[in-house]
This record gives C-alpha cells, sequence and structure tokens, in this order.
C-alpha cells in the first residue's frame, strides 16, 4: 500500500498520501475488525468466531481467484503505477 500511495501521489503531497492511507488502515481498519471481531466473540464464542472467520476467508480467495482467473477485460489501466 505505501508503494501504490508514494506512486500516485501528486508532487509534493507524498507525505499526507502516506498519512492518509495509513489513518485509513490502522485507525479506521483495525479499530473496526476489533470492534466486530468482539462482537461475534462475544455472541457466538472464540472458537465459533476463528472457525466463521476461516469459511470466510476461504470462500473470499476462492471468489477471487475465480475473479481473477477469469481472464476478463479489466476496465482500469495500471501503466501510470507501472512507469
Amino acid at each position: 500500500g505505501s508503494m501504490y500511495a508514494h506512486k500516485i501521489s501528486p508532487p509534493g503531497m507524498k507525505a499526507t498520501m502516506l498519512l492518509i492511507m495509513n489513518a485509513m488502515y490502522g485507525g479506521l481498519g483495525q479499530s473496526m475488525g476489533a470492534i466486530i471481531g468482539g462482537k461475534l466473540q462475544s455472541k457466538f464464542g472464540t472458537v465459533k468466531t476463528f472457525v466463521y472467520s476461516g469459511v470466510f476467508d476461504i470462500c473470499f480467495v476462492g471468489a477471487l481467484v475465480a475473479y481473477l482467473a477469469s481472464g476478463k477485460e479489466r476496465k482500469f489501466s495500471t501503466s501510470s503505477i507501472n512507469a
């Protein structure tokens, strides 16, 4: 994520882009994960929450692999990132 934010940021805004990205990931993402995980753990218990999370992760990875393997034409371009 840091390299992507660094490459897409306008000149003079690299530190700001990294700050925003890290705030979203560290502040919002981890906080929401802890809150949702805690609620699930208190409702279903630790073992069931772990199992449900694992099943969700396997399904998500399977869907992602199927999507990427489908070979559909993507509508976005990564030419500005690779340059």
